[in-house]
């Protein structure tokens, strides 16, 4: 609506990122199964999501990874080598990962790091 055409570049192979993964073809568990009381909004935002990318409104380029950033290009690895993106902005969304601080009870029956959390 804006006249905008976002690029995703994502690591993952399908869209959905840490919060909202969106489990392999096949999965046998339910979406409230997977997200709990976010499941209807996960699945309204892979079904935008979708929509956006079947329209033309979005290009996503799953299984790639940035190598590097620099003149207003992206290094982009893909399956076959490196592609060169341009852009005129660019907004980074880099991901996250558990750490994990050992405290004492960290190890006990029932506790979850928040990445743990929403996978159990």
């Amino acid at each position: 609506q804006a006249g905008l055409h976002p690029v995703v570049i994502d690591e993952g192979h399908r869209a959905g990122g840490q919060i909202y993964r969106r489990p392999p073809d096949g999965f046998v568990r339910t979406p409230k199964q997977l997200y709990g009381s976010a499941a209807v909004k996960a699945r309204a935002l892979h079904m935008l999501f979708d929509r956006l990318a079947a329209e033309g409104r979005l290009t996503h380029h799953a299984g790639n990874s940035v190598t590097a950033v620099h003149d207003g290009r992206l290094h982009v690895l893909r399956e076959g080598g490196v592609q060169v993106i341009g852009y005129d902005r660019l907004i980074l969304a880099t991901g996250a990962s558990d750490r994990i601080a050992p405290v004492p009870g960290w190890q006990s029956a029932g506790v979850y790091s928040l990445g743990a959390a929403q996978i159990a």
